[in-house]
């Protein structure tokens, strides 16, 4: 592995975006009228989530299976938009991750569907800005961390070596694969263990 690496892959979730799936349960029980619990069974606690991240369902069909198992009439653009209400940009996060892109490449990497992914580059036009087109949601890599294909493939559209780049994410799982597959890598607990980390890379 080379000494320190030139490239930094954050995850969006618990990194960059604060993940509070609460806000999105609240959302979903005053516009459904159906009970949390209900709710969190059958999408959260089914295999409908990991489903959607690994890109078997495209949008629309996400749509249409989110409505059928709760039974409920949604329009697309509140489903969109309420699936992506659980995430809260981290301004300190995107500010170091501002820093790193003036000097070295940058790239995303987070286990989301495809109706997130459009209601997050929408709402949130930073993370083009910052990124580019190195924006990789893992229903376009059909897998999902911490899948080795999923890092391969993200890394490959990169054009990237895994000794090239530092991975940051908060789940110690999906950090134990990226190390496996050759990756530098940071487990995020905050932005100032992070940007402690970026300087002592001579990333920032």
């Amino acid at each position: 592995m080379a000494e320190s690496p030139d490239s930094v892959l954050f995850d969006l979730g618990g990194v960059l975006f604060r993940y509070m799936p609460e806000r999105r349960l609240e959302r979903l029980i005053g516009m459904t009228g159906l009970p949390g619990a209900h709710i969190h069974e059958e999408i959260w606690k089914s295999d409908y989530d990991e489903t959607c991240e690994r890109g078997d369902l495209n949008a629309e069909e996400s749509h249409a299976e989110f409505c059928r198992r709760l039974g409920v009439d949604m329009n697309y653009d509140d489903f969109r938009n309420t699936m992506a209400y659980a995430f809260e940009p981290d301004a300190a996060v995107f500010d170091l991750a501002h820093r790193v892109a003036a000097n070295h490449d940058v790239a995303m990497l987070t286990n989301n569907w495809q109706a997130v992914e459009e209601a997050l580059v929408a709402g949130h036009p930073e993370l083009a800005r910052i990124f580019g087109c190195h924006l990789y949601f893992t229903w376009r890599l059909r897998g999902r961390k911490p899948d080795s294909a999923v890092f391969e493939s993200a890394l490959c559209s990169w054009d990237k070596e895994p000794d090239q780049v530092l991975f940051i994410d908060n789940s110690e799982k999906n950090i134990a694969a990226a190390a496996a597959n050759g990756l530098h890598t940071h487990h995020f607990t905050g932005p100032e263990a992070l940007e402690r980390e970026l300087q002592s890379q001579g990333l920032i």
